[in-house]
C-alpha cells in the first residue's frame, strides 16, 4: 500500500486571493497585449505604446499621443473599455482580499483576548480556592497535604503550615 506523506497540500492562498492572483495576471497580459497591437498601429516603441496603454486605461489620457487612422481609433475605444471593466474587477478583488485579510486577523485576536481571559478566570478561581483552604484549616489543599506526605521538602515549600490532624 502506497503512503503519502503528512505535508500540507495546496497553496496556501485562500480562494478570494487566488482569485486575485488571476484577475492582475489577466491584467498584466491584457495591457501587454494591447501595448503590442498599439505599438503596432501607431509606429511606437514598446515602451511608449506601454505608457498610452495605461494612462489611456487608467482614463488618465494627456493626449500627448493620439492615434491618428479610424482603426487604431476604433481599437482604442474598445481597448480602453475592457481596459477600463478589468481594472475595476482588479480593485474590487483587491479590496475584498484586504478586507478578508483584516477579518482573519480581528478573529485571531478575538480568540486569543478569550483564551486569555478564561486563564485569568481559571487562574483567579484557583488562587480562590487556595486563598479559603489557607484561612480555614479543616479545609487544606489537597495538592499540598499529598506533597507533604511524599517529599519532605515540600513542608518547607508549602505556605500552609504542617497539616492539621482531624480532631478526635
Amino acid at each position: 500500500m502506497c503512503e503519502i506523506p503528512n505535508r500540507s497540500i495546496g497553496s496556501g492562498l485562500t480562494r478570494r486571493q487566488r482569485s486575485l492572483v488571476i484577475i492582475i495576471m489577466i491584467l498584466f497580459c491584457y495591457i501587454c497585449f494591447g501595448a503590442l497591437v498599439i505599438s503596432l498601429l501607431l509606429k511606437l516603441s514598446f515602451i511608449n505604446s506601454i505608457y498610452f496603454t495605461l494612462t489611456s486605461i487608467e482614463t488618465i489620457g494627456f493626449g500627448d499621443i493620439v492615434p491618428k487612422t479610424t482603426g487604431a481609433r476604433v481599437f482604442v475605444c474598445i481597448y480602453v473599455t475592457f481596459g477600463v471593466l478589468t481594472i475595476g474587477v482588479a480593485i474590487g478583488m483587491i479590496r475584498e482580499t484586504v478586507l478578508e485579510a483584516m477579518e482573519v486577523a480581528y478573529r485571531r485576536r478575538t480568540r486569543k483576548v478569550m483564551e486569555r481571559w478564561k486563564d485569568s478566570r481559571k487562574r483567579r478561581r484557583v488562587v480562590a480556592q487556595w486563598k479559603r483552604g489557607a484561612a480555614d484549616p479543616q479545609v487544606r489543599p489537597p495538592l499540598c497535604s499529598l506533597l507533604k506526605l511524599f517529599v519532605p521538602a515540600a513542608a518547607l515549600l508549602c505556605p500552609f503550615g504542617p497539616p492539621s490532624q482531624p480532631a478526635s
